[in-house]
């Protein structure tokens, strides 16, 4: 059975997708993250297919390693190669449930091989808070009207 469409992950993802180069050092990654304010890049080879993932975790971690230099790092080095990813027409709640339970920080939304766009915790909370205001101002409608 479809999912309807309001349930699709598609309508919930972050769309406007920043990429990192497979090439791209550590320390550019990371500036490219605070320069967009995102915590996660997918990552891509030089024909844009998806390899991998880098979190600003991964990238800390990295360079807080003694001796290492982050502009010499390729950011290859620090990303997590596999990836979650999800069809645009999923339904959120399975894509969240499977971020929950592996604790992943992202879901990476492809259809064919084209990024379409990324689901992360934020986008999670941003639709569990959403949720809830919707059903707080139902409750509220209902005690105003009587019911």
């Amino acid at each position: 059975m479809p999912v309807p469409p309001s349930r699709q992950i598609q309508h919930h993802m972050t769309k406007a997708l920043v990429v990192v180069p497979a090439t791209a050092t550590v320390e550019a990654s990371a500036k490219l993250m605070r320069r967009h304010t995102v915590r996660h890049l997918p990552v891509v080879d030089g024909k844009g297919k998806l390899v991998g993932i880098v979190s600003q975790r991964d990238l800390l971690l990295v360079e807080s390693i003694p001796g290492v230099v982050a502009a010499e790092v390729p950011v290859s080095e620090a990303m997590n190669k596999d990836v979650y990813r999800a069809q645009p027409d999923e339904a959120v709640e399975k894509v969240a449930r499977t971020m929950a339970d592996k604790r992943y920080g992202a879901c990476v939304v492809a259809n064919k091989g084209n990024l379409l766009g990324l689901f992360t915790t934020t986008d999670a909370l941003n639709l569990l808070a959403h949720h809830f205001e919707k059903l707080e101002r139902q409750r509220l409608r209902r005690r105003k009207s009587g019911a």
